[in-house]
């Protein structure tokens, strides 16, 4: 039942036995030179200085006092009361020791051997089921955890496989040619300039993929830096960089009828562009002209100078 009935865990060891055996012969010689004898002074170093140094628990204490006042007492050394209910100090030799030991029960009974309280086995049964349900409790939590880690890494190198053939399928949009020359066309240099953002974007997420300079989940700065707007997690990020990178180069040439705000990175600035482009185009002042919004569903009316079909808008 010893050290496991504790309420901690104690590591004691053959060093604090000997100590403990030194202590006991010593004794033994002091009490057949003296006629008085002081068993106080016995418990209180194999309490104090020997077993009880350790002891970290008021109810550990007790017990410890309870077991030594049983077991370092007179009358269990002059044999009117039989250590532990069995052996009888004055006439047991070697030989009765080692064969009480061999007749020991598998299970320890605290009240008979201990003088512990009789819940004691069932306190430490308590305390021991305890310690095993928290120990499978973190064992599950880490089987879990690892292989959640698992599922996003396999994640994170699909999604940097379909970035890699991405880029390869579509290595020409990735080349920005220098002869395009920006001229008095507000809407033809945003889309130019979106191109050119996306593409400069999806190089700079490889680069880092690649040389494993972003750590963690978290979008990193520098590419929020380049789309304030997007998701703060890497993945969602990049499918989303993809999905505005194709829609971007699937787009017609010139001035679409149909723009999907959801595809762009800087949505205002398409509304700056179109802004002036219809100033241009009806010569008015950019502070006299407003935008409005008509809800007809796929139309568009003769009298509208200039207007775009717009998608991908969320009203709140």
């Amino acid at each position: 039942f010893v050290p496991q009935g504790w309420i901690r865990s104690y590591e004691w060891s053959e060093a604090d036995l000997e100590a403990a055996r030194e202590l006991v012969l010593n004794e033994l010689q002091k009490m057949t030179s003296e006629n008085t004898f002081d068993w106080e002074e016995g418990r209180g170093l194999l309490d104090v200085a020997i077993y009880g140094g350790r002891l970290q628990d008021e109810y550990d204490m007790r017990a410890l006092g309870a077991i030594l006042r049983n077991v370092w007492a007179r009358n269990v050394f002059q044999g009117t009361t039989r250590l532990a209910g069995i052996l009888s100090v004055p006439e047991a030799c070697k030989r009765d020791s080692l064969r009480a030991i061999e007749q020991l029960p598998d299970s320890d009974d605290p009240v008979n051997f201990f003088g512990l309280p009789s819940n004691a086995l069932r306190a430490w049964e308590r305390s021991a089921a305890e310690a095993a349900i928290c120990l499978l409790k973190s064992m599950s939590s880490k089987v879990t955890g690892s292989m959640e880690r698992r599922a996003a890494k396999r994640a994170e190198l699909k999604l940097i496989k379909d970035l890699n053939n991405y880029i390869e399928q579509h290595s020409s949009d990735f080349k920005i040619t220098e002869e395009f020359e920006e001229q008095n066309k507000p809407l033809e240099n945003f889309f130019f300039d979106e191109k050119r953002l996306t593409s400069k974007l999806i190089n700079l997420v490889k680069f880092d993929l690649e040389n494993s300079t972003v750590e963690g989940r978290k979008t990193p700065r520098r590419w929020l830096d380049e789309w304030p707007g997007g998701p703060k997690e890497i993945l969602p990020f990049i499918s989303g960089l993809l999905t505005k990178h194709r829609a971007l180069h699937t787009m017609e040439s010139g001035i679409p009828e149909r723009v999907d705000l959801s595809t762009l990175i800087r949505p205002r600035a398409f509304l700056a562009g179109l802004k002036q482009y219809t100033a241009r185009e009806t010569q008015a002042p950019l502070e006299q002209l407003e935008l409005q919004a008509h809800w007809i569903f796929n139309s568009q009316k003769s009298e509208w100078k200039i207007s775009v079909i717009i998608e991908g808008l969320f009203v709140s």
